[in-house]
């Protein structure tokens, strides 16, 4: 440690109230005592008395040591390695340091020691006692070693007659509301639909070929959910568990770093004096943007004579209230069948984007009616709690004529890849076959009646789609609704068509009969063109692998679909 050399009286002028003893240390016993007045050490210690001290307050005790100057009748030596001590009322002795060397006239202060003010100091908390140790001299001083002035006994009665026991609560409430989404679609067992919204129909015909099955889908979707309200309350109860009246003069609450206002009992004014055994209970509501983190809830009490302390972490759990939580769906129609209930459904058994559906479904007959249609049946599914609603829409025709069917022509047209068939055939009949074809995904239209390869001339009847990877080709037919597949005939190679013997030469050939792959292959294939709804096929798929380099595809079939039925012949 290093000395620091200043003057005393300076020094201690600044502590407002400077208890001080100068007190020459009793010589150290040792063989030869050294010479007179060779050894003397003077201890200052004093306290800053501008501020009031309080209870569980900390008072900053400076400790200063010096060697006096020469005078006529003292004459004391240079000091060094000075041990110094000190001992704080509670009695636990605190070691402050080492001064390597004072000489005459210099002295040493010690950066403040704090001493928190406890209340079984009350009779003793202006002393403090000082021990300096050297190899030279020994000797002790002590501070006010006797019980204090009068003066001291009433700065002592300030000190220690007042506490408040302050308590702080935050608690987080918020609401959730968890959103749902309903949807409803009906199908038919045939998939026929009218109209450029192509709504669902039923036709029905006197020989009950139209009869089918209609079948509803209501499907509700949890879309997760939404938290909003953010409130936080919270309370500030402060008693007075000392033994003197407290003069609150203010209260400071501030809830995550922001100043809110607390609403305290109708008639509170601060400064307020709180009796002793009393309580004051303040309130607060404070809305916020978003449930905050890491927010924190502190009050700062002040008195006429100290500060106290609160705080309360702000923890975000459950929601207050949940809404839409759980639901309940109806679904009503319109004289079709009585209303159907589903649910509870319950938002903690779902993740965001569950979809859960209720099926239910109804036979109609040509037998069930005795009047002309079209019958229209609307039907709305609703989420009862929150009002939203989905409806769907079928239409039932009933007529004592029978239906009709007819059949028409249809290829699969590759766009960009479509070359005409009659490029390498010497006939015009109109169709295409598609390539070249890397590896990839394709996707085309099925075109039905398109003569002379005119699309205008023709209509989508479905789509054809091609897969070929890893040298292996899938072919897939899918049919619009309302139409249905009789043969399917189907040519992949890495030719544009099949080839077959003319005489002793070998020419292209588009004949679909002459396609190596389709369902005229299929010897357990049947079809029944007086019911193709019944037997056709909505869907086929073929499959092969070996396949090397660029490929081509020309698929053909013959499609079948609801046709009006002739007039019957006039009666001669």
């Amino acid at each position: 440690m290093k000395r620091k050399l200043g003057i005393l009286v300076p020094v201690l002028a600044v502590l407002a109230l400077v208890i001080s003893a100068f007190a020459f240390a009793a010589p150290a016993m040792a063989e030869e005592p050294p010479g007179a007045n060779t050894n003397a050490i003077g201890i200052g210690i004093g306290y800053d008395t501008d501020i009031v001290y309080y209870y569980g307050g900390t008072i900053d005790y400076i400790v200063t040591i010096f060697v006096p100057a020469a005078t006529t009748t003292i004459k004391p030596a240079q000091q060094t390695d000075i041990d110094v001590w000190i001992m704080p009322p509670d009695g636990v002795e605190v070691y402050l340091g080492t001064i390597d060397e004072l000489n005459p006239g210099e002295d040493y202060s010690f950066p403040p020691y704090p001493y928190v003010i406890d209340p079984a100091d009350v009779t003793e908390v202006l002393a403090m006692e000082v021990v300096v140790t050297s190899a030279r001299c020994a000797g002790t001083a002590q501070l006010n070693p006797t019980r204090p002035s009068s003066a001291q006994a009433e700065v002592a009665t300030n000190v220690f007659h007042e506490e408040l026991t302050v308590e702080k609560t935050a608690t987080a409430y918020f609401t959730r509301t968890h959103l749902w989404d309903i949807d409803k679609e009906v199908t038919t067992e045939y998939g026929r639909t009218i109209g450029e919204e192509e709504t669902p129909k039923i036709w029905l015909v006197q020989n009950g070929t139209g009869d089918e099955t209609a079948t509803w889908n209501v499907c509700v979707t949890y879309l997760g959910y939404e938290d909003d309200w953010f409130n936080i309350f919270g309370m500030i109860i402060i008693e007075n568990t000392g033994t003197t009246d407290a003069v609150i003069t203010s209260v400071e609450d501030y809830l995550c770093g922001d100043l809110i206002d607390i609403e305290w009992p109708v008639g509170t004014v601060f400064p307020y004096t709180l009796p002793v055994g009393e309580s004051l209970v303040g309130i607060y509501g404070e809305y916020v943007d978003e449930a905050v983190q890491d927010c924190i809830n502190e009050v700062t009490v002040t008195t006429q004579r100290a500060q106290y302390y609160a705080s309360a972490d702000v923890i975000w759990g459950e929601p207050y209230v949940e809404y839409y939580d759980v639901v309940n769906i109806e679904d009503v129609s319109n004289g079709l069948f009585p209303t159907q209930y589903f649910g509870p459904l319950y938002a903690a058994d779902y993740n965001e984007g569950d979809v859960v559906c209720f099926q239910y479904g109804m036979f109609f007959a040509w037998t069930d009616y005795t009047a002309e249609g079209p019958y229209t049946y609307d039907n709305t599914a609703e989420i009862v709690e929150t009002g939203q609603s989905a409806s769907a829409r079928l239409i039932v025709n009933w007529t004592r004529e029978e239906l009709c069917w007819g059949d028409d022509t249809a290829w699969a047209y590759g766009e960009d890849f479509a070359n005409p068939n009659w490029d390498y055939v010497n006939n015009m009949f109109w169709g295409w076959t598609n390539g070249p074809l890397g590896e990839g995904h394709y996707m085309w239209p099925i075109y039905a009646g398109a003569g002379q390869n005119i699309l205008d001339n023709g209509y989508v009847v479905g789509t054809l789609y091609v897969d070929y990877y890893d040298g292996c080709v899938t072919v897939k037919y899918e049919m619009d609704p309302g139409y249905y597949m009789g043969e399917t005939h189907l040519w992949v190679g890495d030719d544009v068509l099949p080839e077959v013997k003319r005489g002793r030469s070998t020419v292209y050939t588009n004949a679909p009969g002459q396609f190596p792959y389709g369902t005229h292959k299929d010897p357990t294939f049947t079809f029944n063109p007086e019911d193709p709804s019944g037997t056709g096929l909505t869907e086929w798929t073929w499959s092969k692998c070996g396949f090397e380099g660029n490929i081509y595809v020309a698929a053909h079939s013959v499609v079948w679909m609801p046709v009006d039925c002739p007039e019957p012949d006039p009666i001669p």
